[in-house]
């Protein structure tokens, strides 16, 4: 939710990450005991419907017969804007910190780089979070993809 609140979600550096969280959240609904449809997983189509690539209508199948509720109940070209709705302040900190729990360190990279580059009033308070955020990727283990 935190890329959907962006004001440049559809920017082509995103495109490999939603795609990424498609399929995770494909694996979650065919795996996870409460199935169910799940709010993640329609961001996730929504955003992805947005680069238009021909080889994601693969996914958006694979989505609506992951189980019984998303067959029941997905259906990705009925995924309207004004349906989707912000559940809080999720921001690009909030990606850093899943990215960092979740051990993806390319994407931590990638988040940590973004967080930078929308700083505009360098102060003592975020001057420090960059080494926080590498502290982080360094306990989660090897942390050589982030700079």
């Amino acid at each position: 939710m935190a890329m959907y609140n962006r004001e440049d979600r559809n920017a082509s550096h995103y495109e490999p990450i939603v795609r990424r969280l498609l399929v995770n959240e494909i694996i979650d609904r065919e795996t996870n005991s409460f199935q169910g449809i799940g709010d993640a997983l329609y961001y996730a189509v929504f955003l992805l419907q947005k680069y238009e690539r021909e080889q994601d209508q693969t996914l958006f199948l694979q989505a609506k017969e992951a189980n019984f509720d998303t067959f029941a109940g997905l259906d990705p070209e009925l995924i309207l804007e004004k349906h989707l709705f912000s559940k809080g302040t999720a921001d690009i900190e909030d990606c850093i910190n899943i990215a960092s729990e979740l051990r993806e360190d390319v994407y931590l990279s990638l988040f940590i780089d973004m967080w930078i580059k929308d700083q505009t009033d360098w102060n003592k308070e975020n001057c420090r979070k960059p080494a926080g955020f590498l502290v982080m990727a360094d306990d989660k283990g090897d942390s050589s993809t982030c700079r």
